[in-house]
């Protein structure tokens, strides 16, 4: 699972798996209030 802001500057939850290396996204969602917040408490 990764965090990071799309295009549109929203915050994603992004699930993905990696094989032969190739990257299949698994789901996409916004991340939760509490998710963002402690992603804004804890990014560098």
């Amino acid at each position: 699972m990764i965090i990071g802001h799309s295009q549109n500057n929203r915050l994603l939850l992004i699930s993905f798996t990696e094989r032969y290396k190739v990257i299949r996204i698994i789901s996409v969602r916004l991340a939760t209030r509490r998710e963002r917040e402690d992603y804004e408490q804890n990014a560098f």
